[in-house]
């Protein structure tokens, strides 16, 4: 991290950077010959725009980096993975929203020893992580989960035809950007 924003002043969580990450849509004016900003919208539609991903500290109020992608390209898991492997600062969490989550991410996360907080999609959401596990019947819950994550399936889960409760197959680790 930039030594212009760091010092001694700067506040902290019990020793930890607060670091937030989530992507803005910003609306641009259509350049006819370049398409690479026309893309899907988290609301549906299709527009001209960047998404900005920004990582802010949430304590001292202010922004640390930045990556923008074109609509077209918008990725917010590869950014956000491109923040966090950027980032050399003191010790931070890192907070995202719901949209962030995947098991790659916590995979590459945890291989670089970076600590998070990412809220997750409700099971009944089609890409939620959470309809593989059981979850209590309220409406707000924090539960731990412990996870194996691993490059091929298990025999067991051969047999299910579906991975087992703590196992999850990971594909393509070998082009992991964070290597």
């Amino acid at each position: 991290m930039n030594d212009l924003f760091s010092s001694e002043d700067d506040k902290t969580f019990h020793g930890w950077r607060l670091l937030s990450v989530d992507g803005s849509e910003l609306s641009v004016s259509s350049d006819g010959n370049d398409m690479s900003t026309y893309g899907g919208s988290k609301k549906g539609s299709k527009h001209h725009f960047y998404l900005a991903n920004p990582l802010y500290d949430v304590l001292n109020h202010v922004y640390l980096d930045l990556v923008m992608q074109p609509g077209s390209q918008k990725n917010e898991d590869s950014a956000f993975l491109e923040l966090a492997q950027r980032y050399e600062g003191e010790k931070a969490i890192f907070i995202c929203d719901r949209g962030y989550e995947a098991l790659m991410t916590f995979y590459r996360l945890n291989q670089t020893d970076k600590h998070f907080v990412i809220r997750i999609k409700d099971e009944s959401s089609s890409t939620s992580i959470l309809k593989h596990y059981p979850t209590p019947d309220t409406e707000e819950y924090d539960i731990p989960f412990d996870v194996t994550l691993t490059c091929k399936t298990t025999p067991m889960s051969r047999q299910t035809g579906k991975p087992t409760n703590t196992s999850r197959p990971i594909q393509n680790i070998r082009n992991s950007r964070m290597e």
